[in-house]
Formats: C-alpha cells, sequence, structure tokens
C-alpha cells in the first residue's frame, strides 16, 4: 500500500523534528560504567546511576501554520525549558521566545508517577492523525527516557484513540511549563 501525501508529510515533519531535538539538545557524556546484579529469582538488574533521572521533550508542531513549541525536562539539572516560535502566514511575521525554570521535588514525583501509572511506555507510537476533515492540525511528539526505559510518542490532536493517560501526562507537563 502507498502512502499519501499526509502521510508522507507527518513522517517528514517528525524525522526533521526529531532530528533538531538531537542536534539542539547535545551534550557531553560521560560514561559510567554498569554494575549487574543477580538477584534470587535469577533475573538481571542493573545498579546505575541513571535510576530516578527523567528527562523528556514534548513538542507541538502546527502542521500548516508552523506554530512550534517545545519543553525540554532533565532531571540531572532540574531544568525546564520552554520554546515557542509562532508565525504569522498571512503577514509572514513571527515571533520566538524562550524560558527556563527550575521544577519542583514533588512535581518531579507526581510525573514519575503519572506516566507509571497512565501506561506511557506502553503506548503505541504512533497514532495516526483523522485527516478527513482537518486540513491544519497541531503534530504531538513526546519524548520521555526515564529509569533506563526510553518511548516516544507521535499524535495529532485529530487523532483518535489517543489514550486519556497520555492526555493527562502532557497537561501535567504543560503545567509544569506555565508556573
Amino acid at each position: 500500500k502507498y502512502m499519501n501525501t499526509r502521510q508522507i508529510l507527518i513522517i517528514s515533519l517528525f524525522l526533521i523534528v526529531t532530528s533538531l531535538l538531537m542536534v539542539t539538545h547535545t551534550r557531553t557524556t560521560i560514561s559510567i560504567p554498569i554494575i549487574f546484579a543477580q538477584t534470587s529469582d535469577g533475573n538481571t538488574k542493573t545498579d546505575l546511576s541513571a535510576a530516578g533521572i527523567i528527562t523528556f521533550t514534548y513538542t507541538k508542531l502546527g502542521v500548516l501554520s508552523g506554530n512550534y513549541e517545545r519543553i525540554l525536562y532533565d532531571s540531572k539539572t532540574n531544568s525546564l525549558s520552554v520554546s515557542n516560535n509562532t508565525s504569522v502566514l498571512d503577514s509572514g511575521m513571527s515571533s520566538s521566545r524562550a524560558s527556563s525554570n527550575q521544577v519542583s521535588a514533588s512535581d518531579e514525583k507526581n510525573l514519575e508517577q503519572l506516566i507509571d501509572k497512565n501506561g506511557f511506555f506502553q503506548a503505541n507510537s504512533i497514532y495516526p492523525p483523522d485527516t478527513t476533515d482537518a486540513q491544519d492540525y497541531t503534530l504531538h511528539i513526546l519524548n520521555v527516557k526515564m529509569d533506563n526505559r526510553l518511548h516516544t510518542v507521535l499524535w495529532a490532536d485529530t487523532s483518535s484513540n489517543v489514550p486519556a493517560g497520555l492526555l493527562s501526562i502532557v497537561q501535567v507537563i504543560e503545567n509544569m511549563a506555565s508556573k
């Protein structure tokens, strides 16, 4: 089955946005040896300093408007940064803003519990948009790394079957960013 133009556009936007995230969010990484321990039930577990660390990137992109918002958080630095770019297509004008703030330990813990409780790491990776009526919609990308687990979910505001738990997680992230 061949992909239609919208599917190609969505995949292209996803690749562009994620490549921008990788390029703009790079930093020097220090290698830490991983220590393996075998439990009495025979399972192998890792004990490394990444336990309890959460990072996320939440991006919203207006497909036709070009409006863009990105929220980044890293618990190692306790830094939450928000960047916006708003375009007005008719006038060709755009505005950008960026802010950064700290997250309380209770807000971070609540978010971690919400992510676990709502099964974020079990969610589908893509919830395709319903494009039958919508010409313009917002593309959402949430990437979370928590306790050595990494997962990315892509959906649109016109997507059907997006789990309510995923939307709850995003609401908490947006509330954290607006403080």
